[in-house]
């Protein structure tokens, strides 16, 4: 499901650097946001490490761009630092199976690779004058949990947006407070990937 406007370079001070647009590369981001024994820097060292490709010998004023343009492009492009409505209440680490298993539920295979098109539609070709392969794209990975259908990890995303907008408790919502409480309390509160992991950002 690539489109045109999924990007494969991000513009910094005026240039143009490659990345590694696939969700892997994102993951192993949020991975790192995750944890709570690396500082601050760190986590954004490992951002930039992970999406840009090429030299690491950036000056500071670069990195600094590099740090934001990173932002951006995982939080799908949205230009604010609020998590887009589009994505839903979802724990790219703690829903990984949940993850997978959903996405075969519409047919995507998230061990496939996909051909790497140029902006005139052709195959990208590498040094052997083979086409390139890559994971999927980012942005097309956040844009098929809109196509999800009922499922564990759809009632779960379902649960977790009630109980962040403070709906659970409501009387019209009392079979799914039974819900949430059969699921499990500590399945339920975990927090979103996209929510505020941005914050340190500045």
């Amino acid at each position: 499901m690539l489109t045109e406007s999924c990007p494969y370079t991000l513009e910094v001070m005026g240039h143009d650097y490659d990345i590694d647009p696939s969700y892997r590369a994102a993951l192993e981001t949020f991975k790192a946001f995750a944890s709570d024994e690396l500082s601050d820097m760190e986590k954004a060292g490992i951002m930039v490490h992970n999406l840009f490709l090429g030299e690491e010998n950036y000056s500071l004023e670069v990195w600094q761009g590099m740090v934001e343009k990173a932002a951006w492009f995982l939080r799908g492009g949205d230009e604010t630092h609020e998590k887009p409505e589009k994505i839903p209440t979802v724990n790219f680490e703690f829903d990984n199976k949940r993850i997978y298993a959903a996405f075969k539920k519409i047919k995507v295979n998230l061990n496939d690779k996909i051909t790497l098109f140029d902006e005139n539609g052709e195959p990208e070709l590498d040094e052997n004058g083979k086409k390139i392969l890559i994971y999927m794209h980012w942005w097309d990975y956040l844009a098929h949990f809109s196509e999800l259908p009922e499922c564990e990890l759809s009632r779960i995303m379902y649960l977790r947006h009630l109980y962040n907008t403070g709906e659970l408790n409501k009387k019209e919502h009392k079979r799914e407070r039974k819900e949430a409480e059969r699921i499990g309390w500590d399945i339920i509160k975990i927090k979103a990937s996209l929510d505020d992991d941005f914050d340190w950002i500045k």
